[in-house]
């Protein structure tokens, strides 16, 4: 009999492929223990339960595991914005990492992120969400990285690839989710050419480092796994279509398959098939990790991923005004230390702990530095706080203060747990605002795509955001890869914008990639106060000439590409890697015709000074509706208390407290 533990060894040793010692351990299974490799280990109603009185994933959750074998399954955990378990660290959430445009710090997130999940028992991460925001109504659209498809590639692989240093990772939403409110019903259609053009190229970059297509084309070798209960309807069609493990739970799977082979329905093949895929990509990943030793729990928090937390935060925070308080007189920002004494601090939201939307994005940090606390942390400023609930005591309150600080929002939570130390660092001036809006602004709602939460059926186009502004030849308030400039001038004019061409053949054989690449030096009086890369904008434009308009597939910042400064002058190369099969150029077309335009950017030259963090005792609110959907009005009788915010997790008015930090 061959254990699990003896197929590693093996393959450790050259002795055997992963899909050898997969098929040895297949033939080792009872019909029973095959079929529980598809879906989870736990009943509906225990899972409903435990996450009633614990809440969402603070454990792992287990499916397919066989410990007769040592099999040891998947063991599940979620958070795009920090581990679910435990008391993780809370970083800030996806949306506003996308805004530093830098793939390399959202590296480091994955690195730090893959650590707590393995160190809480997990193995496999689920929190790489890279769907595109196609409208702000969508609820879960702060776990994306906002609306350009190489925005969410780029940030999503630097994820992916650090957290695989510790654990499995699940890309999600494989691949036109964004309808949360209909998520059981809804139908989305779209057709072939803008699937493969705008809704899977990111996709394709995370798996490169339908399943037709996710396997045919993809090239994909993992295992498929469904969405959180009912993410499929029915059973033997589900496997027979490519996916392997239906989640979290023993559902729809579990009442159908045995009755399906007992029938003819489904044949042992089509089992096999998907049990092999998931106990490879297990093996395969259990044998890179064995002669690594798991990251002590005290990993969990620690002041390294706090300080990670705080300099994303810092990094995240776009300023979109920095007006003179007065004529002749400086910008506000940085705020003058000498000047300010008294600071009034406004808002219900400086009073909250930034750690998470509900369900898979929220991170119960057992520490959280909200932006009053770090007010008060500061000792030598007097703060002065009112929850702005009244308006004539909120300005009265203003004007006993040198500076008052707004702090207004939505949900307020997306800044994670360092969020009020980053804003003291951003507004003293102690780190610089360099966030750029990874969507855009528009200035009316009817610029915005059709809307409807609670439709039945929709259709996805490839216009939204600044594509369809673009379209419109509608301005925006704000721009995609909006940042705030001050004191800049580039020389010549003219070369600002800077565009190369080339047109690309599907049956070339020359090469398999085409490299497009700009390289100039440009005369510069940029006014900069610290010698780091001037940030440029990398725009890879498609023309498709049949149908008449440019696609605009990207835009990433010089952090992405190659730019120094040489006294006054500005070198930059931005390569366009243009893969000869890559579906996203050439979907049903011969040729098409490329350029990359180069724009040239910057941003507000404060002095950049890093002070470590400060730990203070965090503050920590216990409060609940007693009756969810009521008082907000949505309808709702769930009992989750996710829709109100109010974080209660029973909406019977039993006095049940989720613990809502």
């Amino acid at each position: 009999m061959v254990q699990f533990a003896q197929g590693i060894t093996a393959i450790q040793n050259s002795f055997a492929s992963p899909d050898e010692i997969a098929n040895s351990l297949y033939d080792q299974l009872t019909v029973n223990e095959r079929l529980s490799l598809l879906d989870g280990d736990i009943e509906c109603g225990t899972l409903l339960f435990t996450m009633g009185y614990q809440g969402y994933c603070r454990t792992p959750i287990p499916a397919g595991t066989i410990k007769r074998l040592g099999i040891p399954g998947i063991l599940f955990t979620d958070g795009p914005r920090g581990i679910t378990l435990g008391n993780s660290t809370a970083f800030p959430c996806s949306a506003a990492r996308a805004a530093t445009f830098d793939p390399a710090l959202e590296e480091q997130i994955g690195i730090a992120i893959g650590k707590e999940a393995r160190a809480q028992g997990a193995n496999l991460y689920a929190g790489v969400c890279i769907n595109l925001a196609r409208h702000p109504g969508w609820g879960r659209a702060q776990e994306s990285y906002g609306e350009d498809p190489i925005v969410l590639g780029s940030m999503g692989t630097s994820l992916a690839r650090g957290a695989q240093e510790q654990v499995m990772v699940c890309v999600k939403h494989y691949a036109l989710n964004s309808m949360e409110n209909m998520r059981f019903t809804v139908n989305v259609k779209v057709d072939e050419k803008t699937l493969h053009e705008v809704y899977l190229p990111h996709f394709k970059m995370v798996v490169d480092t339908g399943v037709e297509i996710l396997r045919d084309e993809r090239k994909f070798t993992g295992f498929v796994m469904s969405d959180f209960f009912y993410g499929l309807r029915d059973g033997p069609e589900s496997l027979k279509a490519g996916l392997d493990i239906e989640m979290p739970v023993r559902q729809v799977r579990a009442q159908t398959l045995p009755a399906a082979l007992e029938s003819g329905q489904l044949n042992m093949n089509d089992i096999k098939k998907s049990c092999i895929r998931i106990l490879a990509t297990e093996l395969t990943y259990y044998a890179k990790i064995a002669d690594q030793s798991t990251p002590s729990i005290s990993v969990v928090g620690c002041v390294d991923h706090r300080h990670l937390a705080r300099k994303f935060a810092a990094a995240s925070m776009v300023v979109l005004k920095n007006d003179a308080p007065a004529p002749q007189e400086p910008s506000l920002l940085p705020l003058n230390r000498a000047s300010v004494k008294k600071v009034a601090v406004i808002g219900k939201l400086a009073n909250s702990q930034q750690t998470g939307d509900w369900g898979s994005s929220w991170v119960r940090d057992s520490h959280v530095v909200s932006p009053l606390s770090a007010f008060y942390q500061d000792t030598s400023l007097i703060t002065l706080y009112n929850d702005g609930s009244n308006i004539r005591t909120a300005v009265e309150t203003a004007k006993e203060a040198d500076v008052t600080v707004v702090i207004v929002g939505y949900t307020g939570r997306d800044e994670g747990c360092e969020g009020g130390n980053a804003l003291q660092d951003i507004l003293w001036g102690n780190a610089e605002p360099s966030g750029r809006l990874p969507f855009v602004i528009p200035a009316s709602e009817k610029d915005l795509p059709a809307w409807n939460p609670d439709a039945r059926e929709v259709i996805y186009d490839r216009w939204w955001g600044y594509q369809l502004l673009n379209r419109q030849k509608n301005t925006p308030v704000y721009s995609f890869g909006f940042v705030y400039e001050e004191n800049h001038e580039f020389e010549p004019s003219d070369s600002q914008k800077l565009t190369s061409h080339q047109t690309i053949n599907r049956d070339d054989d020359d090469s398999n990639d085409h490299n497009l690449s700009i390289f100039k030096t440009i005369a510069s009086s940029f006014k900069r106060s610290n010698q780091q890369p001037i940030p440029m904008d990398a725009t890879n434009q498609i023309n498709y000439p049949q149908q008449q308009h440019q696609q605009a597939v990207g835009s990433m910042s010089g952090s992405n590409s190659n730019s120094s400064n040489n006294g006054n002058n500005l070198q930059h190369r931005s390569p366009l890697l243009c893969t000869k099969n890559d579906r996203r150029l050439f979907y049903r077309q011969q040729s098409v015709d490329v350029s990359l335009s180069i724009a040239l950017s910057g941003d507000s030259p404060l002095k950049y000074k890093p002070n470590p963090p400060v730990d203070v005792p965090a503050v920590v609110f216990f409060r609940s509706c007693g009756r969810c959907g009521v008082c907000c009005g949505s309808g709702c009788r769930c009992g989750c208390g996710g829709c109100c915010g109010s974080g209660c997790c029973f909406g019977c008015g039993s006095g049940l407290y989720c613990g809502f930090r």
